[in-house]
């Protein structure tokens, strides 16, 4: 089976647990069996190694930022158990370092568990290279307006100019991507149209679309496990990262399969996706983000941190006096007021036993460095 797995996707792995990491291993075995044949593009290979320190500093921003604080009122330390919290408290942070300095280590060396991992993924397979014929051809696609791809973006151009060209007439392609380039606008989960009948028209076949390895598991007859809880990460950090209000409606929608099941660090990473990123907050009051929205915070009002509260109530209160009024449906006026009548002294903080804390600074300047302002 012939499969594209595009650069998005394998950013993922690096939210992945050590567990997960096991079993997308067993890709390379499907592969080097050749029941899978997986179609790798210099260009997903030169994306993947130019954004890796972007993925890595996310992962590394949050762990830094957490660590235990040492101030204690004067009261404290005529107790016993003062001395001991002082101890754990020096172990924690011994231990702490440690890591770091290991991480670190790793990270330099490019021997983390997912960078082994992605080198054993792209030596399983020839890298198909971007030859001067395949560039032309994106160039042309971009300039005509026709998809894959953003403005001025080469990038997936050359990914499908170079799929035309490998997969052989007649074989179908099984093609997984989760940033919406190649996804129909009106179709949730399906491949864009005029790229459909394109692949029909020249290969004679079809290509089968997904938004997750793990959506593409069973039609290609995978046997590979991965937890919801990593997936519903990587959903999130989609809607974090998303470049497009076309990226973040694809982003809630996938976002809306969960459910309810997200924790509070996933709500609140959410809820600072609007304040943080202006192509997630400038489609607030779209019809399918206030659903998704309000059903978020439906009963969880009090699980939003102080610290996000304290942003995010006058940003809503900006954003709703910048509406008409009559625009705003009244079950989310009534909403928007219970949220914008929270006692932010009655507010959840974060502690240091939230095991998610919310967006880390690293990502933020990213942001600020990589997308418009608001």
């Amino acid at each position: 089976m012939n499969v594209f797995i595009d650069t998005c996707v394998f950013f993922s792995f690096y939210e992945h647990s050590n567990e997960d990491l096991n079993e997308l291993d067993k890709l390379t075995d499907y592969i080097s069996e050749k029941k899978i044949h997986l179609h790798l593009t210099q260009q997903v290979v030169q994306e993947f190694g130019r954004s890796r320190e972007r993925i890595i500093a996310k992962v590394m921003g949050q762990l830094k930022e957490t660590d235990l604080s040492r101030n204690f009122p004067q009261v404290c330390k005529s107790y016993d158990e003062y001395k001991v919290l002082r101890k754990k408290i020096e172990e924690y942070s011994n231990a702490r370092s440690s890591l770091l300095d290991a991480m670190e280590e790793d990270i330099l060396n490019e021997t983390l568990a997912a960078d082994t991992l992605m080198k054993k993924l792209f030596a399983s397979t020839s890298v198909i290279k971007n030859e001067s014929a395949i560039v032309s051809k994106a160039k042309e696609r971009m300039e005509l307006g026709n998809p894959p791809g953003k403005t001025n973006s080469i990038g997936d151009a050359i990914n499908w100019e170079t799929l035309l060209d490998s997969v052989e007439e007649g074989q179908d392609l099984y093609l997984i991507s989760s940033d919406g380039d190649f996804q129909s606008k009106y179709r949730k989960n399906h491949m864009n149209p005029f790229l459909a009948k394109e692949w029909r028209r020249i290969k004679k076949s079809e290509v089968h679309f997904f938004t997750s390895l793990t959506a593409a598991f069973k039609p290609l007859s995978v046997r590979i496990k991965i937890s919801e809880d990593a997936m519903r990460k990587d959903a999130v950090w989609q809607l974090t990262i998303s470049s497009s209000y076309r990226d973040t409606h694809l982003a809630i929608e996938r976002l809306s399969d969960f459910g309810g099941s997200f924790d509070d660090g996933d709500l609140n990473n959410i809820i600072e996706a609007f304040l943080k990123n202006s192509q997630v907050g400038w489609v607030f009051w779209d019809d399918d983000v206030q659903i998704f929205f309000w059903q978020l915070l439906d009963g969880r009002l009090s699980d939003i941190y102080g610290e996000v509260l304290v942003d995010f109530q006058p940003w809503l209160l900006e954003s709703l006096n910048q509406m008409d009024q009559h625009e705003v449906n009244p079950m989310a006026l009534e909403r928007c007021q219970d949220l914008l009548d929270l006692d932010r002294d009655q507010a959840r903080w974060v502690t240091e036993e939230d095991s998610d804390p919310i967006v880390d600074q690293k990502l933020t300047d990213w942001m600020a460095e990589n997308l418009p302002p608001f």
